[in-house]
Order: C-alpha cells, then sequence, then structure tokens
C-alpha cells in the first residue's frame, strides 16, 4: 500500500500548458489525502483526496492564480510505481469552474536533493514576487487591519444543511492577498480551504472536505469579518455547495485563542 504522506510531488507534464514549476505537498491519515501546492502563476492551491484500495485517489482541488482569479477542479491520479521506489501520479482531471476543460497530467516523487533544487527554481523564476501580507495585526483599534495569519477559528452556529460544528477547527495561513486552512472535527476528517482577501479583510473562499460518511464534499463561501470587543474576529459566512444537494446556508464562526 502507498503511503503518501510527507511526499513532495513536481509536474512532468501537464494540457493545460501550465509551468511545469509547480511542487505538491502531500500529507495522509489513514485513507484521506490533503496538501497544498504552488509555483509560477500560482498563488496557493490546496487539495483534498480519499484512496481506494489500490492508491488510486479521488482528488478535489481549488487554486488561486495570480490575477486573484479562484479556479477549482476535479482529478483521478493512478499511481505507478517507478523503478527506484519513487511514485509517478497519472492524473485526469476537469475543471469544474470557468471553461471546465478536460485534461492529462503526470506528476512524479521527488527525492530531497531534487525538492532543494525544485524549491530554488521556483523562487527565482516566479513570475512575480511573493507580495508581502497586506494586514497587519489582528487588532481592534480603529485603523487596524486583520491578517489571518497563524489564527484558530471554530464555529459557534451553523445552518442544518452544513457539517462544519463546534469541534470543527479551522487553521489559518496567509500570504499575501491569499488566505488557505486545514480544518477537522467532528463530520469532517479532513478538509481544505483556500481564499483571496479582499481590502476589509472578506474572505472569497472555495472549500473542501472529506466528511464521516467518506463523502467528498465542496462549496463557495463569502466570509465577512467582525473585530470583537477583545480584538478577536468573528467571521459571519454566506455559503453554498457545490456538490450533493448544492443547497445554502449561513455559519458563524470565531477566533480561539
Amino acid at each position: 500500500m502507498i503511503n503518501y504522506d510527507n511526499k513532495t510531488f513536481g509536474m512532468v507534464t501537464t494540457s493545460t500548458g501550465a509551468s511545469g514549476n509547480v511542487l505538491f505537498y502531500y500529507r495522509q491519515t489513514g485513507d484521506v489525502v490533503w496538501g497544498t501546492f504552488d509555483g509560477d502563476g500560482l498563488m496557493m492551491g490546496v487539495f483534498v483526496a480519499t484512496a481506494n484500495t489500490r492508491d488510486v485517489l479521488d482528488l478535489r482541488y481549488a487554486f488561486v492564480v495570480s490575477d486573484d482569479d479562484i479556479r477549482t477542479g476535479v482529478s483521478r491520479s493512478t499511481p505507478e510505481m517507478l523503478a527506484d521506489g519513487r511514485i509517478r501520479l497519472h492524473e485526469d482531471f476537469y475543471f469544474t469552474s470557468g471553461d471546465q476543460k478536460k485534461g492529462l497530467s503526470v506528476v512524479e516523487e521527488l527525492s530531497a536533493p531534487d525538492i532543494g533544487l525544485s524549491a530554488q527554481s521556483k523562487t527565482q523564476n516566479r513570475q512575480s514576487p511573493d507580495i508581502p501580507v497586506l494586514f497587519l495585526g489582528t487588532g481592534s483599534g480603529i485603523g487596524d487591519k486583520i491578517t489571518y495569519e497563524g489564527l484558530r477559528f471554530a464555529s459557534v452556529a451553523n445552518a442544518p444543511n452544513g457539517e462544519v460544528t463546534g469541534d470543527t477547527i479551522f487553521e489559518y495561513r496567509q500570504r499575501g492577498d491569499v488566505a488557505w486552512a486545514e480544518y477537522a472535527g467532528g463530520a469532517i476528517r479532513k478538509g481544505m480551504l483556500v481564499a483571496v482577501v479582499a481590502a476589509d479583510g472578506a474572505l472569497d473562499m472555495r472549500y473542501l472536505h472529506v466528511n464521516a460518511k467518506g463523502e467528498l464534499m465542496t462549496g463557495e463561501c463569502r466570509s465577512t469579518p467582525e473585530v470583537l470587543a477583545d480584538g478577536r474576529i468573528r467571521l459571519h459566512e454566506t455559503w453554498r455547495w457545490t456538490s450533493g444537494d448544492q443547497s445554502t446556508g449561513t455559519s458563524v464562526v470565531e477566533e480561539i485563542r
């Protein structure tokens, strides 16, 4: 059985014409696989997948490109073991946003030296440099701006058709005007989200997760921040499933310290 945990993959070929200088960072617990990816032309991407008994990945992904456009898709990734023991993934994918283009790509596991070289090349050849963090400090004073870097949130209210509960914890990161997070707990085995952060701290978000039933769920969300009297952030969220019944709902999450 293949274990994808703590493996890094690099792009070999893709029918979309995207840059080959993209790195994928994999994690795994049981049959749930998740991670992030970035590289030239990509601000940040996230994915969540389930692995079947043949280690084939049923995968959902979302990423932000350099013009702050958010794209989403589905992939079926079939592993091949190379002679040197590394993994090659043959990916049959299609976009669920935009032109809904279909395509094929191949990514390969990188050895430790290759990871270092790829990361160095990615930094040197990035089309635009990393944007410095826009929102400095989680302050409650007038004029203070919001950064989601390092913040943790928990649900305090959700619609009946939602799957997030008070036991679900979100752990946020931010780079420039892009935020992303891992979340898990309650009815969620593992989830990832990625969002574009507006000047007022509002989040235009796409989320993906595996629920307790083993289902891959996806959705989109608009989160509006409120700074509480004690300086914590409350997010008022309006969301819509893009899987399942495609119903809508509202929820509230609050920063926990």
